[in-house]
């Protein structure tokens, strides 16, 4: 079983340090029944050998003359867990369900060429905006693109339901200008072409959420950062007012609804509030 890590510091643009390391174990694992042999390996095994990686990552840095980096404690059991989540909805990527997320991708291609954002948002009562956000990212990746998820649900904490990933800076920080955008977007191991930034500090997401065009420029950069296609997620306009924000610096705007208990005054209530600021309602997405 191996372990690595990449620890990279940077002034400016400039690289001060990089460091990549691998740490491995060998285990002899007897009398263990074969359906629980897999979870062993995947998550026993890492957590005895991690320790080792933290103490020769902060080993190297002190030799090398600079503060020890102590990396973060890593949950293996619920990256195993989302692993396997992974693997089933891999597993069913030839379902209904999926080929519609496929043709929903297709229609995400803004006119001009440029980099489009979207921006998810859902009517009281409906399925969440994450569900359909997470989908569509994964689909978007896995027909070739490069996507970015930006977790920009300001009001619950809900990324563990959906990903695995360490704690760390994330839109709030980088909206503050107290972390750089290339320092906080995690790739999203499994998942080929899915970069996620966090939610990070909520607070300080919600109070620099006006900032979100300058972030905007920077993420349409192609020589700077490169993402094919950008996605936003933020609660019903009717409850917050996140998506009032967002969506008139956006390209379109997806209002996901749940077909089988959706209240239709609510949804009439969501697009008539969009459409008074001029937002671009690509469509609505029922589950």
């Amino acid at each position: 079983v191996t372990v690595t890590a990449t620890v990279t510091t940077k002034v400016k643009d400039k690289t001060l340090f990089l460091i990549e390391a691998k740490q491995a174990g060998i285990f002899e694992i007897r009398n263990v029944p074969a359906e629980q042999l897999q979870p062993i390996v995947g998550i026993a095994c890492p957590q005895i050998v991690y320790p080792y990686l933290r103490a020769v990552v902060s080993d190297v840095c002190t030799r090398a003359g600079f503060p020890p980096v102590l990396l973060a404690e890593v949950n293996f059991q619920a990256m195993y867990e989302a692993q396997l989540q992974q693997n089933a909805a891999a597993a069913n990527g030839n379902g209904s369900e999926a080929e519609s997320y496929r043709r929903l991708a297709l229609r995400l291609t803004a006119p001009d060429g440029s980099v489009p954002h979207f921006l998810l948002v859902t009517a009281a009562g409906a399925a969440p905006p994450e569900e359909v956000a997470a989908n569509l990212a994964v689909t978007l990746g896995r027909e070739g693109r490069r996507v970015l998820l930006i977790w920009s649900n300001l009001r619950e904490d809900t990324l563990a339901s959906y990903f695995s990933v360490p704690r760390g800076p994330g839109l709030g920080e980088v909206l503050a200008n107290k972390a750089r955008l290339e320092d906080a977007v995690l790739e999203i191991p499994g998942c080929q072409g899915l970069f996620l930034l966090p939610v990070g500090s909520r607070e300080e997401a919600r109070d620099q959420l006006f900032r979100f065009s300058g972030l905007k420029d920077a993420l349409a950069d192609p020589n700077t950062v490169g993402f094919d296609q950008i996605l936003l997620i933020a609660p019903s306009p009717t409850a917050y007012a996140d998506a009032l924000v967002l969506a008139p610096q956006v390209d379109g705007v997806l209002v996901a609804i749940e077909s089988t208990s959706a209240d239709r005054k609510e949804l009439t209530d969501t697009l008539d509030s969009l459409r008074s600021i001029n937002a671009h309602l690509t469509g609505v997405v029922a589950l």
